[in-house]
């Protein structure tokens, strides 16, 4: 929090007075928090004596933070001595918070009767003071008799504005003078309904330990009204109105207008997998799992994690909503709502029912299905549909932007997985084209096609790849792939290690994305801890992650020292196993190091052997190519030695002549002889749903 508070701080002159002496408040406890007692009273003094912030309300809060801090470190006297003359001379809420702070150390010095009574004299003058209640809270644990009310009323009780169908209305009413009980023991109120037609009397009757506060409450359900049951039968579209009861203020001569409050409730949306069930049948499950462990028999941690939360394309998604405010008459009701996948599709107004009348839960069951292949690309041009290229249905190409910036890619997700014998692809620009990869992917780990290159070379295995370029898109982690994903200075680390001094960019600050790929091949099964190794860059400039076969392992936005020193273990099967560093830093001294765990504790760079080929025969028979790709005439075709079984291909252009490229098309054949692309249906085209 400080480190931000420093962050936002550094723009103070940009920034309205009134937000920049919140920040620094804030920044004063932090250091209060952290026991730096010193420097929260420099932060709170420079503050309280700034002529911008002052008067602004927490420049004043900073004047009651340091007779705060000299109650912390026992200076009492001085403390008192500076409220008492608060509370002669002060505003009505600065005599609230002084004689709260007397009140304070009064507890501490453990006078309980003497902290009640100045707190007596902060809620004369603010009733709802949030600390003044947290420590007349404190206080019930310590006097006698305290415990007869166990409520700490936080807030003003002129406020409440919303009745939530199941819970207990409850009504207060502070009557200082007793102007309105008129020496009574209660006051009766009609509580009513505007839907429903529902009314209620409910008597607010004395607090045994405040003689000026009056309540009462009444039960509340979603219901058909049933006047005079002493429960609240209430619809989601009323509004509650309540008053003191008119004969009763007439007999009194008072005259107190109604008040209204809107039926609201928390909505709970949840999917499943599974049909939901009823809390029996919950608890039933619940016993069984129990009982398998009692028997010695376990769920795996896989399994309990991904209960209900996985679903299979094809099966259906059930849906339940709890939200009893939108439970409107006496019918079972609707809701509607949208679905939507995290690859763009889209389904509207979906309606979900209630389950019975006035159950304010609404379920609805949502049909899945497997969805049709997707293009995507590094880059296209603006209006261009890449998914013409894997439909035999549509007329168009993929054409890249006239920008020079390499690499260039173009993917192809199935959506399902098959076994592959071979691939075309098809080019206007295949005499343009210098070398390019075939990437295919199961699951998170890259299995190596094939490559081509026009000088009939090999291109190297192993190591580590560095892409740096300069497009700042900012320090969130997506924006930095997608950024880095369109291209840049393409060369080899020794391992895990960049140092912004080993590269074009050194020497002066700037905005610059890097990121490292490699993959690396253990004998056997291993328990590794990561960390990173690099200094932190000033002002939280560097934001880096860390991924392990696709998943996020460490990192951070804004990296801090503390999250640099973090550390995470992994269970690693042996094999290969893909590893990628993603960052941006503005720093002309940056560096990321990935360290890995020793024995005895201590943590060394990545060693750049488990990268290598030549040190790793196993890792270099992973890394070989599958298959063949020839040159034809119209583009270049790719012949498996053996099928794999892939689901989604990266065709990866590194180098050609020229600003740009295009692809025509691209078919996948399967072992079987059968055509896997082109298809008639693309994933655009299945977004429209019936």
């Amino acid at each position: 929090a400080r480190e931000f508070c420093f962050e936002i701080l550094l723009k103070e002159y940009d920034l309205p007075a009134a937000d920049v002496a919140s920040v620094m408040l804030t920044k004063g406890d932090t250091y209060r928090d952290m026991n730096n007692f010193q420097a929260a009273a420099i932060e709170y003094k420079s503050l309280k004596d700034n002529k911008r912030y002052k008067t602004t309300r927490h420049g004043i809060m900073a004047q009651y933070r340091l007779i705060d801090l000299l109650i912390e470190t026992g200076e009492f006297d001085a403390a008192e001595g500076q409220l008492m003359s608060i509370t002669e001379v002060g505003s009505r809420d600065a005599q609230a918070e002084a004689y709260y702070l007397l009140g304070k150390i009064a507890f501490e010095q453990e006078d309980y009767v003497q902290s009640r009574d100045y707190l007596r004299e902060t809620f004369k003058r603010v009733d709802g003071h949030a600390e003044g209640r947290l420590l007349e809270g404190e206080l019930k644990l310590k006097l006698p008799r305290g415990l007869a009310t166990t409520e700490v009323l936080l807030g003003r009780l002129d406020l409440q504005t919303v009745v939530v169908p199941g819970r207990e209305l409850t009504l207060k009413l502070r009557d200082t003078n007793l102007s309105i009980a008129q020496g009574g023991q209660s006051i009766p109120v009609q509580v009513s309904t505007s839907v429903g037609g529902d009314r209620e009397l409910v008597r607010l009757v004395v607090s045994p330990d405040d003689k000026t506060l009056f309540q009462g409450s009444i039960a509340t359900m979603l219901a058909t009204p049933k006047h005079g049951n002493m429960r609240l039968d209430i619809h989601g579209g009323d509004q509650v109105s309540y008053i003191i009861d008119p004969a009763y203020q007439k007999a009194n001569d008072i005259s107190y207008p109604a008040k209204i409050l809107e039926v609201k409730s928390n909505a709970r949306l949840v999917a499943s997998s599974g049909e939901f069930l009823t809390p029996e049948e919950e608890e039933q499950r619940r016993m069984e799992r129990e009982m398998r462990s009692r028997e010695g028999g376990s769920e795996s941690v896989r399994m309990r994690q991904q209960r209900g939360t996985v679903v299979r394309p094809g099966s259906s998604i059930y849906v339940q909503l709890t939200d009893f405010d939108r439970d409107m008459g006496e019918q079972k009701d609707t809701v509607t709502v949208d679905a939507r996948t995290s690859s763009g599709d889209l389904v509207s107004g979906f309606t979900l029912t209630e389950t019975e009348i006035h159950s304010g839960v609404f379920e609805g069951e949502l049909a899945t299905g497997i969805p049709f292949p997707l293009v995507t690309a590094s880059d296209l041009e603006e209006g261009a549909d890449p998914n013409a290229i894997i439909n035999s249905t549509k007329k168009g190409s993929w054409v890249s932007l006239p920008d020079g910036v390499k690499p260039k890619w173009v993917d192809v997700d199935s959506m399902s997985s098959h076994d592959v014998k071979s691939i075309i692809i098809k080019t206007p620009d295949v005499s343009r084209i210098k070398s390019m990869r075939i990437v295919g992917v199961l699951d998170a780990n890259p299995i190596n096609l094939g490559q081509y290159r026009i000088d009939g070379q090999e291109t190297p295995l192993g190591g580590v790849a560095q892409l740096i370029n300069k497009q700042y898109v900012g320090q969130e982690m997506v924006e930095l792939r997608e950024a880095l994903g369109k291209g840049g200075k393409l060369s080899e680390a020794s391992s895990m290690i960049h140092r912004r001094a080993d590269t074009d960019h050194k020497g002066r600050d700037g905005w610059v994305n890097t990121s490292l790929s490699g993959t690396f091949w253990l004998d056997e099964d291993s328990r590794m801890t990561f960390k990173f190794m690099q200094p932190a860059s000033p002002n939280g400039w560097q934001s880096a992650w860390l991924f392990i076969d696709g998943r996020m392992v460490l990192g951070h936005r804004g990296m801090s020292q503390a999250q640099l020193a973090a550390t995470k273990a992994v269970t690693l099967s042996a094999g290969a196993h893909t590893m990628e560093v993603i960052m941006v830093d503005h720093w002309q001294d940056s560096s990321v190091i990935v360290g890995l765990g020793q024995d005895d504790g201590t943590f060394m760079p990545m060693p750049a052997s488990l990268f290598s080929v030549t040190e790793n025969t196993a890792l270099a028979d992973a890394l070989r190519s599958r298959g063949k790709v020839a040159k034809t005439p119209d583009g270049f075709s790719v012949t498996l030695t053996e099928p794999e079984r892939i689901r989604s291909l990266r065709f990866i252009f590194d180098d050609f002549t020229g600003d740009g490229l295009s692809v025509s098309a691209i078919s996948m054949t399967a072992s079987d002889g059968k055509a896997i692309l082109p298809t008639t249906h693309d994933f655009s085209t299945g977004l429209e749903n019936d």
